[in-house]
């Protein structure tokens, strides 16, 4: 009898962003990956952000349905790794390693693309190319607009249109003056704001007419053009350049069994992660078109509030690196990847334990970072370590990232010469020239100050009753 790839056993459960991202991933990444090892990948979407990876260590959906791999915001994995939220990651192969960006990686996580959010327009309703400053012109562009719910991203673009330069946002920006600034802009625009939550929101909202103008990732909307034939413009010109990376989730030393204060289902803190266990077992739900208060999908409450300190006894255990070698015998489990027909039987021998092995080695290349606590301990079994590495290997190779970005336009993480970025089309696939041109989003600055700021953004969106405009 034929199995789903989506009920196989013993799959390999990756989570990625949904929308056209996750369906070129799933074309060029993991699909390939099956076919060459036999190995099941059940390829799921999920809302990206640390506060949904906190929920389910508090309430144990991390044992019962672990994940073995997760797609995330580089300044979210910078902090998840902080918070024990994510593994160490294995030793890679020197073809990954080899003329990496030097920002696409680091402990707990590994650069996969690079998206430039940038200014979306219907070129059937504007017919010039508009500016973040015509974003905010409402009275000369009447409708809606659209931009994320969440910080990050958002308030640069405040600074932006309020004139600040490219090169000055993030001084301004850790002041108290310029995030009053940043706010003050937000005021201008809160009736006519539709907020979305993922990189596919972003052009459903503008796809179904809800929005004039919206911020989204290059790659949607260029996939909207290509793929459902729409007629979308893309402003190039002060885009943000946002990495994304791959990273294993794990827990934190020691994690309490009922949920802890502010992570829990429906609570103010946990950043709208009530509905993420939903959202998990299936692509990203649209959420868009909403206007509504509702705290953005943000990271929760971190380590200064959250993760209980680390037993005396798992230092000894987790705090070394691993003893496992690239001569460890690998038990794959055949299978196929979410979305297919059939598979093969699955080879037993390879389920995933429930719960850490006692004697449970770190992964390979795990080393503590001062003054965090040890690393979490691994919550699969030695099988899944051991194709993990490989499929690491694997979507993670040149050849690999080659055939994705021919996919999705989207910019590699692996350096490539550099063209004459003078002539740009707005409607010009991603290339690393508009890396050069693009405000890179400030992930050591967002580790820093994620959480005052993302406090500050819940409140404002609370206060907002984002009253209709008058028509």
């Amino acid at each position: 009898m034929h199995r789903t790839a989506d009920k196989a056993p013993n799959a390999l459960a990756v989570m990625s962003l949904g929308g056209a991202l996750q369906d070129a991933q799933k074309q060029t990444l993991f699909a390939p990956f099956t076919a060459q090892t036999g190995m099941s990948v059940r390829l799921r979407g999920w809302d990206g952000t640390l506060a949904t990876l906190q929920k389910r260590a508090a309430t144990g959906m991390d044992r019962t349905d672990p994940w073995n791999l997760v797609l995330l915001e580089n300044s979210s994995i910078r902090l998840g790794c902080r918070e024990g939220l994510l593994l160490p990651l294995p030793t890679l192969p020197p073809d990954v390693l080899d003329g990496l960006d030097s920002d696409a990686s680091s402990r707990c996580g590994i650069g996969a693309l690079r998206l430039n959010i940038v200014l979306a327009w219907d070129k059937s309703r504007i017919d010039t190319q508009p500016t973040w400053a015509d974003f905010w012109d409402v009275a000369r562009r009447p409708g809606r607009r659209g931009l994320r719910r969440d910080p990050r991203g958002t308030l640069e673009i405040a600074l932006l249109a309020d004139g600040v330069a490219p090169g000055d946002v993030y001084r301004v920006l850790a002041t108290s003056d310029g995030v009053d600034r940043a706010f003050r802009k937000l005021d201008q625009l809160r009736p006519y704001l539709i907020w979305w939550d993922t990189p596919a929101e972003a052009v459903q909202i503008i796809e179904g007419g809800a929005v004039l103008m919206t911020s989204a990732p290059n790659g949607e909307v260029a996939a909207a053009n290509l793929v459902g034939h729409r007629d979308f413009g893309i402003q190039w010109q002060q885009s943000l350049s946002m990495l994304l990376g791959w990273s294993i989730p794990g827990r934190p030393p020691v994690w309490p069994t009922s949920p802890v204060p502010g992570a829990g289902p429906g609570s103010a803190r946990s950043g709208g992660a009530a509905a993420a266990t939903a959202i998990a077992d299936e692509p990203p739900k649209t959420r868009a078109g909403t206007t509504d208060a509702r705290p953005p999908p943000g990271e929760g409450a971190h380590a200064s509030e959250q993760t209980p300190a680390a037993r005396p006894d798992d230092a000894g255990r987790h705090g070394s690196t691993g003893a496992r070698t690239g001569a460890t015998a690998r038990t794959g489990a055949t299978g196929g990847i979410a979305g297919t027909d059939t598979q093969p039987a699955p080879t037993t021998g390879t389920a995933r334990a429930s719960g850490p092995p006692a004697d449970h080695p770190a992964p390979k290349g795990a080393s503590p970072a001062s003054g965090a606590p040890d690393a979490a301990p691994a919550n699969r079994a030695d099988t899944d370590a051991d194709r993990m590495d490989r499929l690491l290997g694997f979507i993670l190779a040149p050849a690999r990232e080659a055939a994705f970005l021919r996919a999705y336009p989207a910019v590699g993480v692996h350096r490539h010469p550099q063209g004459d970025a003078s002539t740009l089309a707005d409607d010009s696939p991603a290339t690393p020239d508009h890396l050069r041109d693009a405000l890179r989003m400030d992930d050591e600055f967002w580790e820093q100050h994620l959480d005052e700021l993302q406090a500050r953004f819940r409140v404002w969106l609370a206060a907002g009753d984002s009253a209709r405009p008058s028509r």
